[in-house]
């Protein structure tokens, strides 16, 4: 996992986030488009995906060292930092998402896990699975056009904005 990003920039209310070494976290890592398009994979872009991580440490000025399930050390900005929590698994909605729905699809390895946000664009019950615009997955190597997969139910979750407006 390479996410220096940092996420959308914005500071958290209040400043810093209380962010705990040994805490179990999530970094978002935003797309990168090619060229020098400075606002590609903001957040607010809904473009990215995000990495499992735990912090190992937090310096003064919002930079926190973080170890990715990887086993991958990288210093991120605070905003890119967020808890682990899960309030639905994967695969486990109540209700069958719908098409415009915007989901995260946990890509099922164990060596480098990670979740990419994606907007569902069909949802086939009978087989069981969705089909998914990924909204940073480059369809050719170096652009960062989306890109269109199929994606089990058991792989899927609805993305959920928290009370702070992350996500």
């Amino acid at each position: 996992a390479d996410c220096t990003d940092g996420g959308d920039g914005s500071a958290a209310a209040g400043g810093i986030p209380r962010l705990a070494v040994g805490e179990r976290t999530r970094v978002w890592c935003a797309a990168r488009a090619s060229g020098s398009a400075a606002d590609a994979g903001k957040k607010s872009d809904h473009g990215g995906m995000y990495w499992p991580a735990r912090i190992k440490s937090v310096a003064q000025g919002g930079s926190v060292l973080v170890e990715y399930d990887d086993g991958v050390n990288e210093q991120v900005h605070h905003d890119a930092v967020v808890p682990y929590a899960q309030l639905i698994a994967h695969g486990q909605e109540k209700f069958t998402l719908r098409p415009g729905e915007f989901c995260e699809v946990h890509n099922g390895s164990a060596s480098s896990p990670r979740e990419c946000v994606a907007r569902v664009e069909k949802t086939n019950e009978k087989a069981g699975e969705y089909t998914v615009r990924y909204l940073f997955l480059a369809a050719t190597a170096g652009t960062c056009a989306p890109a269109t997969g199929k994606a089990s139910f058991s792989a899927v979750r609805r993305a959920r904005v928290d009370s702070s407006n992350g996500w």
